[in-house]
């Protein structure tokens, strides 16, 4: 039997300082889109909220598809 590849790939998971990076805006606006489902969901881990880079990209990706108007759904 053939293991799947992606079923033993690592997904990388960043912080709140590498994430406000990535999405320049305030914690409390990424708060306010994950409360309303329009950002990824961050985890806990240990005492530290991690965010899986992956969907933070495609989070991304989507906001470019969108219409010419950005609207980050705050």
């Amino acid at each position: 039997m053939v293991d799947d590849p992606t079923e033993n790939d690592a997904r990388k998971m960043i912080g709140v300082k590498r994430l406000l990076e990535l999405v320049p805006v305030s914690l409390s606006t990424i708060e306010r889109m994950e409360k309303k489902k329009t950002f990824p969901q961050g985890r806990v881990v240990g005492q530290r909220k991690l965010w899986f880079e992956d969907e933070v990209a495609e989070w991304q990706r989507n906001l470019q598809r969108a219409s010419g108007s950005v609207r980050l759904g705050v």
